[in-house]
């Protein structure tokens, strides 16, 4: 028999050889991967943290709190509902956004955040060993799934011409930033 069950997985945005070094620990642990290391920042309730593979550690960034906003690389892929307050490279709240914009392309930043309607550059610590990698929660997808007998090829419940059918399992999708 056939059963739907709620499946979500986590979608995750990386910026490689920065940290956010003394600012806002959470705690960490061992890690074979960054994969690993999404899985359990993750499973911890965190929506960022740093992999340092030279070390084999997740530290785990505790950056809630600080307001639904929205964040986004230079080549305009949304990075996730994120303000790290702090590393505000570029602040000119006269400016049109697409005056920010224009500024910030051509000045040095790892993310743009929109902060009440006004952008701030974001230019995080460069990554004291050259084996940092940022990673930022961007987003969840979240499915009925079918199990167990009567499901069909991708977790498709057979029959009725699409009643009760969903989706497959998306797996885990690392979004990868610029190198620097």
């Amino acid at each position: 028999m056939a059963s739907a069950e709620w499946v979500c997985t986590s979608t995750w945005y990386t910026l490689y050889n920065v940290d956010l070094m003394g600012r806002f620990d959470a705690g960490s642990v061992q890690v074979r991967n960054i994969n690993d290391c999404m899985r359990e920042t993750n499973d911890n309730g965190y929506d960022a943290a740093v992999y340092r593979s030279d070390l084999g550690r997740c530290y785990f960034k505790d950056t809630r709190g600080y307001g639904s906003q929205e964040s986004f690389h230079l080549d305009r892929t949304y990075v996730g509902p994120f303000h790290v307050p702090g590393y505000d490279r570029v602040w000119k709240p006269s400016l049109t956004a697409m005056q920010q914009w224009l500024i910030m392309t051509n000045d040095p930043c790892h993310i743009m955040t929109r902060v009440n309607g006004q952008v701030t550059c974001k230019l995080f610590d460069p990554c004291p060993s050259g084996s940092c990698a940022l990673i930022l929660k961007n987003g969840e997808n979240c499915r009925d799934v079918c199990r167990g007998r009567g499901c069909g090829p991708g977790g498709v419940e057979r029959g009725d011409a699409g009643r009760n059918a969903t989706e497959a399992v998306v797996p885990v999708k690392t979004k990868v930033g610029r190198r620097d």
